[in-house]
């Protein structure tokens, strides 16, 4: 388990309450809150004086160190591709790691004005905040400008390189407002460390981009500076054939209910942490930073899976029409042509396999098709062999050469 710290509350008495009951007396009781955990005393029956002499213990997991944290609160967090690195506690367990990352946050150009002022029109207050495994940073506030400049330098060691660094850009509303307000979201960049080359620096500018009910909006571009320089490149290499997760989580798989509900709790604890700081993150921050609420159904994620359903199954709703139509004579010479074409198929079947062949050789299908044969056989024989290979040379653990091709950035990570 992870260490922990523990908070004692001991509660003694009460004196003088109010009674509750309607008879002139209470059945009163303690209750206490931290961090999401409860703990409360016995009741004292019809006692305005009560004396309860309990010690409620709570327990604060120290989850700001950035190595030191459980792999379950680690996947609570964020979804598996975006999680950073999964250690344990142990700190000699540790595996040495195989580079530092480097992060110049140098400012922001073309930034929406986030809030009206009187007299000066749109404004924005801008800060920055970045996220890698467990360490979070944040910029300080630039305030009324739409091209802030930071110029704030922040590194991190890196144990994994196929993990992914979060900088998000927002508004600080409690500037000019000392209510309960919430900062406003501008928008935040990936980056994933596979992608980028060692020791090499990379300055650009990434869009800002939100989306909003009328649809994507860009809200303008961060300029960045990032670092990734390898000490050990063959701890680097020998990352990229290690499992994604944990054996366990093999092992014993996590049911898609029990993770969310795992990465709402962490969530809630990283929170509670955070608003602690100096400069404090509201909770709406760490929401966005994480995807918080990303699993959740969406009128938008509908109409996208529904036209991906739609774009699947057109070829044979297309043939499907082609059909109808041809039943319904809507087009008299191709009805006239299909119905012909069916009685002699009918009357000579030994005609049906020479045709097709010779209407293969003349669209150019018949060497595609040997082609994609050929290769069919390769992957359905080594399918095969792979699935009857004997128990003992069975594991859940993924393969080195699966966990390889898993690492490998996507185009979608191809950022820079």
């Amino acid at each position: 388990m992870a260490k922990d710290e523990k908070l004692v509350v001991e509660v003694i008495a009460a004196h003088n309450l109010m009674p509750k009951d309607g008879q002139g007396s209470s059945s009163p009781f303690v209750e206490v809150e931290f961090e999401h955990q409860k703990r409360r005393t016995r009741s004292k029956s019809k006692e305005l004086n009560p004396i309860f002499n309990e010690r409620l213990v709570l327990v604060q997991q120290q989850l700001s160190d950035s190595r030191r944290f459980s792999p379950t609160a680690a996947i609570a967090l964020e979804a598996t591709m975006y999680v950073v690195i999964f250690a344990p506690d142990d700190s000699q367990l540790w595996s040495p790691h195989v580079g530092v990352l480097e992060l110049g946050i140098l400012g922001a150009t073309g930034l929406m004005p986030m809030k009206i002022r009187e007299g000066k029109g749109g404004s924005t207050d801008a800060y920055c905040v970045a996220k890698y495994g467990q360490k979070w940073i944040r910029t300080r506030t630039v305030v009324d400008s739409v091209c802030p400049k930071w110029n704030e330098q922040y590194t991190w060691e890196v144990f994994d390189p196929c993990t992914v660094i979060t900088i998000g850009a927002f508004d600080n509303s409690h500037v000019h407002n000392n209510g309960p307000v919430r900062d406003a979201r501008i928008g935040k960049v990936r980056i994933r460390l596979s992608s980028l080359e060692s020791d090499r620096v990379y300055t650009h500018s990434y869009p800002l981009v939100m989306l909003h009910p009328t649809g994507v909006k860009k809200m303008g571009e961060l300029h960045l500076a990032v670092r990734f320089s390898c000490i050990n490149a063959g701890n680097m290499l020998h990352s990229y054939i290690r499992p994604l997760l944990p054996k366990m989580h093999y092992v014993e798989p996590l049911l898609v209910r029990q993770v969310e509900n795992l990465r709402s709790q962490a969530t809630n604890v990283v929170a509670a942490r955070l608003a602690r700081a100096e400069p404090p993150l509201g909770r709406e921050v760490v929401e966005f930073m994480l995807d918080h609420g990303s699993h959740l159904w969406s009128m938008r994620k509908s109409k996208a899976n529904f036209f991906r359903l739609v774009a699947v199954l057109s070829a044979p709703i297309a043939v499907g029409r082609w059909i109808e139509s041809v039943r319904s004579w809507h087009r008299p010479v191709q009805s006239l042509l299909f119905v012909v074409t069916y009685v002699v198929f009918v009357a000579a079947p030994e005609l049906i396999l020479p045709t097709v062949l010779v209407m293969m050789a003349i669209t150019g299908l018949w060497r595609v098709c040997c082609t994609c044969v050929a290769r069919v056989k390769v992957v359905v024989g080594g399918w095969g062999l792979y699935a009857l290979r004997p128990p003992r040379f069975r594991s859940r653990l993924p393969s080195p050469l699966m966990s390889f091709f898993r690492r490998l950035p996507t185009q979608a990570d191809s950022l820079l």
